[in-house]
């Protein structure tokens, strides 16, 4: 387990992946200013798109429960009719 999870392992995956690394480094603090000056605005849409589709479900969701609990209701009238014969 050790040989598959350790920090020989994780030593050995560090060494085999770091010329990509180094070609990585250079541009990683223009990719942070990159993210930190765009990625605030493409998060704000992406919530937005999520809460509009949360939305969206949960108006699905509770016409879903209240034709649902309709139905139920209406059974339960209709064996009560029939139980006690009001027609």
């Amino acid at each position: 387990m050790l040989e598959q999870l350790g920090p020989q392992k994780l030593v050995e995956q560090l060494k085999a992946q770091a010329p990509q690394y180094a070609k990585l480094l250079p541009d990683l603090p223009r990719l942070v200013h990159a993210y930190l000056r765009n990625g605030a605005q493409a998060d704000k849409e992406t919530l937005r798109a999520l809460l509009d589709e949360q939305r969206r479900t949960n108006r699905l969701l509770q016409a879903l429960l209240y034709g649902g609990l309709g139905f139920v209701l209406g059974l339960v009238v209709l064996q009560m009719m029939l139980r006690f014969r009001l027609f």
